[in-house]
């Protein structure tokens, strides 16, 4: 086994059902990493040797931050990352180009983009944990939409398609 260190973050590579090698054959691979005392993570992309190629995001980590990273993952091409960010209540997923720097935020949570340009589906984490999942107390007020409110929550498709996706916010 080969360690890869990054100073003062703590890394996870991502869950266990997503390929953190790139689809391009590179030797690249992704990790997440939290600095623990600001609590805040990024993305890392590293080469065969460990050696940084490109970091980006700041994002607050969330409980599931030390189980999953971001969900961060490759683009089919391999150019471009996608990851989470947001909050429980209001989470974003982020499409960055690594070759551009441009990033563009969308509403909803990614468990991870499939590896071959399938729709990616997302639910609404913050539900699982008002409802008590990861040791956390039954707190309804928490939830980004009300319990009562089925109709309102469930499963979704996200999409960095124009149409699709209006009020994306893009950013370098």
């Amino acid at each position: 086994m080969k360690t890869f260190p990054i100073p003062n973050r703590w890394c996870v590579h991502g869950y266990y059902s997503l390929c953190p090698y790139a689809p391009d054959n590179s030797g690249r691979f992704l990790i997440a990493g939290a600095d623990l005392d600001t609590q805040l993570a990024e993305v890392f992309v590293l080469d065969q040797d460990g050696r940084i190629l490109n970091r980006f995001g700041s994002v607050p980590t969330t409980p599931s931050f030390w189980h999953t990273g971001l969900w961060q993952s490759w683009s089919p091409d391999g150019k471009m990352v996608y990851y989470q960010s947001g909050t429980l209540k209001a989470p974003k997923t982020i499409r960055h180009h690594l070759e551009t720097g441009e990033s563009i935020e969308i509403d909803g949570e990614i468990e991870g983009a499939p590896p071959l340009g399938e729709p990616a589906f997302s639910c609404s984490h913050g539900m699982l944990y008002a409802a008590g999942y990861g040791g956390n107390p039954y707190s309804p007020e928490s939830a980004p939409t009300p319990f009562q409110a089925r109709e309102r929550h469930g499963i979704s498709k996200i999409s960095f398609a124009p149409h699709e996706h209006g009020a994306a916010q893009r950013h370098r």
